[in-house]
């Protein structure tokens, strides 16, 4: 059973994507909210080649220091995942001065694993090894 939609939760939260899009903008990324409401969060080029990420805030990641082995992505995303863009998934800490990206192939290639959530019971996650991210300081210029 997936997460009911939260106004709250999103209000709450989706301007970090904001943060995100001002990062990779300062990375060389040509980066624009996709203006599909539903879809995944934002869209870029850079190089001739095309991006899409997936931005959210994992709340019990406090600090600088990603606290725990694996990665735990609603399974509902992984239809973001898109052969024709280099696809991101990009998690802040609770304080969105940090963030850990994950590239959709590895994400596509963990396992899926059922668990409770506060919101829902045996939901599906795909659980990424930590490993596998690339960890990035917000405030890098």
């Amino acid at each position: 059973m997936s997460k009911v939609f939260s106004t709250d939760h999103f209000d709450n939260d989706d301007w970090a994507k904001y943060l995100i899009l001002s990062f990779l903008e300062s990375k060389g990324y040509e980066v624009w909210v996709n203006p599909d409401r539903f879809g995944i969060d934002l869209l870029a080029k850079r190089w001739g080649k095309k991006f899409q990420f997936e931005v959210e805030v994992k709340h019990n990641w406090q600090g600088v220091f990603f606290p725990f082995e694996r990665i735990h992505f609603s399974a509902r995303k992984l239809k973001f995942v898109d052969l024709d863009s280099e696809t991101w998934f990009v998690t802040l800490n609770d304080e969105k001065t940090r963030a850990v990206f994950i590239d959709g192939e590895h994400l596509l290639s963990s396992p899926i694993i059922y668990k409770d959530t506060k919101y829902t019971q045996n939901e599906p996650f795909v659980e990424v090894d930590i490993h596998w991210g690339i960890f990035r300081a917000l405030e890098e210029g």
